[in-house]
């Protein structure tokens, strides 16, 4: 009987944990695309010569 309800009450915390990670995932995916375009961006403004580089 406690192994039943310990068992329906595990189902929603592994699902709600499996949606969190995804949902991680997702958000991780979507900062390295960012950050690859804003790579890209500033090698095309470099390449064009509109970056001011800062003095050391």
């Amino acid at each position: 009987m406690i192994i039943e309800i310990l068992a329906i009450l595990a189902i929603p915390a592994i699902a709600s944990t499996a949606f969190l990670l995804g949902q991680k995932s997702v958000e991780s995916r979507e900062n390295a695309a960012y950050r690859a375009g804003l790579q890209d961006g500033y090698e095309e403004a470099a390449r064009e010569n509109k970056v001011v580089r800062m003095a050391r």
